[in-house]
Formats: C-alpha cells, sequence, structure tokens
C-alpha cells in the first residue's frame, strides 16, 4: 500500500500548475487531459469513486475540446477513445 493521500495531493497540486501554464501555452493543454486522467485513477484506488468520476468526466472533457478545436488531430480523437 502506499501513501495514496499524498499522491492525490501531490497530482492535484502539478494539475493546478498545469492550468496556469495552459494559459501561455495552449500547446500543453492535453497535460491536463492526463492529469485528471491520473489523478481519477489515484482515487479510485483510494476508492473514492465520486471524486475519480469527477476527475475522468474533466479529462473527458478537456480531451473533448481539444478535439473540437483539432479535427484532424488523431492523437486528440484517440485520447477521446
Amino acid at each position: 500500500a502506499g501513501d495514496y493521500q499524498m499522491a492525490v495531493d501531490l497530482f492535484a497540486d502539478a494539475l493546478e500548475q498545469r492550468k496556469s501554464l495552459v494559459k501561455a501555452r495552449p500547446d500543453w493543454r492535453r497535460d491536463l487531459t492526463v492529469g485528471h486522467m491520473k489523478l481519477g485513477d489515484v482515487k479510485l484506488t483510494q476508492g473514492d469513486l465520486a471524486g475519480a468520476g469527477v476527475e475522468f468526466e474533466a479529462s473527458i472533457e478537456n480531451a473533448r475540446q481539444m478535439a473540437n478545436t483539432d479535427s484532424t488531430s488523431a492523437r486528440f480523437r484517440r485520447d477521446l477513445a
């Protein structure tokens, strides 16, 4: 067993930093998708189903927005699959 709360705290902090960076570098937006997905995975492992669902939904919404912005990107479409 690991220290899942520490992982949640670290992922959440990193995600907040990414949100700030994306304002200046929109091409880094995919990092938000991955960050929400990883945070959701940790919350799921903790048994926090509601929290995991929130993170997974945020990941999907971000991926959807990226795909709508660049519909020719196979990477963005794959993120939605």
